[in-house]
């Protein structure tokens, strides 16, 4: 929704599955299923207004539980992305992350 006018704009020159390929690189989707069940901490900060991002852009379940110390951490905040910078999401955001550093590096 956010992007149709990058999409007009394209339409004509690149497929569905050739732009998506494009995009890959600043997609956060191959890094989440990398990290996923790799026996890696992981955190996630996410957001519920996401116009931008498909729905499946959540961590995906392998279906495996993880092991105990390399459970998927997830933060949801009611917030889009660019504010996220901005307070009181910010100061919770990075209040989450310091904990998952410092419970991670004990």
């Amino acid at each position: 929704m956010t992007t149709n006018h990058v999409w007009e704009g394209l339409k004509n020159h690149v497929t569905v599955d050739e732009l998506r390929e494009y995009w890959a690189p600043i997609s956060p989707m191959p890094y989440v299923e990398r990290g996923m069940g790799a026996g890696r901490n992981t955190f996630y900060a996410l957001r519920q207004v996401r116009p931008t991002m498909l729905p499946r852009a959540h961590p995906p379940d392998a279906g495996l539980p993880p092991p105990p110390r390399c459970r998927p951490r997830t933060l949801e905040l009611p917030c889009g992305h660019y504010s996220l910078e901005l307070a009181p999401f910010s100061y919770i955001a990075g209040y989450r992350m310091l904990t998952f550093f410092l419970e991670s590096l004990a």
